[in-house]
């Protein structure tokens, strides 16, 4: 049997209520409670919070958590059936995180872990109606605004991309620099870039320029090529080596191909009519030296 109970039948009034009136910013707390189960539990008889917390007009949580262990200062566990949030967060009306978490030390400000046996995400974000991304990301040192490290012995990306239905990369990067909008690096001994075309039509890596510059580069810093093809290669445009125009200079050889062509053909029936000339003499000849009685 609980050593208070209160009850009250008003609205919005409280069974029971505990009042602090000191004034100083060293004030006790209102209602304390302490036990090896929880120190203070609500429970919810209908459809509205089990414990509910308003923070001060100038300032301050609306439940604050504090943890002397490693446990969760504040932690939720939905046990219903029908599945829900452990924890639901929903910012002001003009600004301000649903979740907001900040870390004094090198772990993550917010971190989720799925310990579904049939998998799923650790964290799951939606982007707004009209815009916004579903997981947002900034980073004020040289380190990544978002980063995935797959640790997996089986392998997997470390970032996965799905592009929208009718449009949309799977991967998106935009550069406010001279660096690469998206930059793949291998440390072991595989390409930095894979792509793969779509099954009935698409490149494997497709890219466009909007300026004078290359809209593929390829630069070599090991002493091997730097580029390298398996299979036909078509050129539409001028393919130009240390300076010079080949498609060019193909076209120029070509027409001296052609040349020698023509001059070959010219040869040949020039030799077909000195041969029948020979062959006609040789007969001439014949019929002379018959003429004479030899």
């Amino acid at each position: 049997m609980a050593a208070v109970v209160g009850t009250s039948d008003a609205q919005w009034g409280a069974g029971v209520t505990g009042i602090n009136t000191n004034t100083t910013p060293n004030a006790g707390v209102g209602v304390h409670g302490k036990s090896r189960a929880a120190g203070v539990l609500g429970e919810n008889t209908d459809t509205w919070h089990g414990v509910a917390g308003i923070g001060g007009p100038n300032g301050g949580e609306g439940v604050n958590g504090i943890s002397n262990s490693g446990w969760a200062g504040v932690g939720g566990y939905n046990k219903s059936a029908n599945g829900g949030p452990g924890v639901w967060g929903v910012g002001g009306a003009t600004a301000g995180e649903g979740v907001h978490g900040e870390s004094n030390s090198g772990w993550a400000a917010v971190g989720g872990y799925n310990k579904s046996a049939n998998g799923g995400p650790g964290v799951w974000g939606v982007g707004g109606a009209t815009a916004g991304e579903g997981v947002h990301g900034e980073s004020n040192s040289g380190w990544a605004a978002v980063g995935g490290y797959n640790k997996s012995a089986n392998g997997g990306p470390g970032v996965w991309g799905v592009g929208g239905a009718t449009a949309g990369e799977g991967v998106h990067g935009e550069s406010n620099s001279g660096y690469a909008a998206v930059g793949g690096y291998n440390k072991a001994n595989g390409p930095g870039l894979w792509g793969i075309g779509g099954p009935n039509g698409g490149e494997g890596v497709h890219a466009e320029t909007h300026s004078g510059s290359a809209a593929v580069g390829g630069y070599s810093k090991g002493g091997g090529p730097a580029g390298y093809f398996v299979g036909n290669v078509d050129v539409t445009g001028k393919l130009t080596v240390q300076g010079t125009d080949v498609t060019a200079r193909l076209a120029a050889l070509q027409q001296q191909v052609n040349s020698l062509q023509q001059q070959l053909s010219q040869l040949a029936t020039k030799q077909s009519a000195d041969v029948a000339g020979i062959a006609n003499s040789l007969v001439t000849l014949a019929a002379r030296v018959t003429a004479l009685g030899g």
